[in-house]
């Protein structure tokens, strides 16, 4: 369970990292981007951190 854990915490450092990124920012404010970009990777975070809660719950 903590090799489980330690992948989502660095999944979640680094996909966090892209979410604050110019880059980032740059390719979701572009005209013909989707406009639920920034929303998709939102989500992905917060089911991440649901997921991380159920294995601290877990233990």
């Amino acid at each position: 369970m903590a090799e489980f854990q330690g992948v989502f915490n660095r999944c979640y450092v680094e996909i966090e990292k892209i979410a604050q990124s110019e880059e980032w920012r740059w390719l979701c404010d572009r005209p013909n981007a989707d406009p639920e970009m920034k929303t998709h990777l939102g989500d992905v975070l917060h089911y991440l951190s649901e997921a991380m809660g159920c294995l601290e719950n877990a233990n």
